[in-house]
């Protein structure tokens, strides 16, 4: 503990213990109010206080920059690198509930967009399957561009509109609406 926080001890230099001895020729003993380990205690607890408060402050300003750097990409359109900054940024030390919010709510964007593209990967599949390429090729044009498609998925798709590229689609008006 330290010294000047001693249950008998007072501020004015004076043992307050019950032990006290008579004091000699009448003369006060040089009683320190800390001692060198004491100030060296204090030092140690401010660093430790300022360090804190530079690590909490640099931290704060990784995780600005950070997720300044993801919004620019995701606004851009960018979508498969705003996904991949977006998931970097769990490892952040600091990360305030506002930015939380728009990781969540940016990350399932892109993935129910990457989801809406399976689905339309998969009727393309099932029509060309049925040999209707002519609606294949119109489901096709009804992408959502970028394209999130990963793996497989991706090359499946490049190889469907190599092959529906020769398809010509035309619009043709619809008969049942009135004239």
């Amino acid at each position: 503990m330290l010294t000047f926080m001693k249950k008998d001890h007072n501020f004015d230099g004076e043992d307050t213990s019950f032990k006290k001895e008579p004091e000699p020729s009448g003369e006060k003993q040089n009683v320190r109010f800390m001692s060198w380990q004491d100030l060296l205690t204090l030092f140690v607890i401010g660093g430790l206080i300022a360090g804190g408060y530079y690590y909490f402050k640099s931290a704060k300003e990784k995780a600005a920059e950070f997720f300044t750097r993801c919004d620019t990409s995701y606004e851009a359109k960018d979508l498969l690198t705003a996904e991949a900054c977006y998931d970097s940024t769990w490892d952040l030390g600091y990360v305030t509930d506002s930015m939380e919010l728009i990781r969540q709510e940016r990350i399932g964007i892109i993935k129910d967009v990457r989801i809406s593209q399976m689905d339309l990967l998969e009727e393309v599949e099932s029509l060309l399957e049925s040999n209707d390429t002519l609606e294949a090729a119109k489901k096709m044009k009804t992408l959502q561009q970028p394209l999130l498609l990963l793996g497989n998925k991706l090359k499946d798709w490049q190889e469907m509109e190599k092959v529906l590229s020769a398809v010509e689609v035309k619009e043709v008006p619809d008969s049942s609406v009135a004239q």
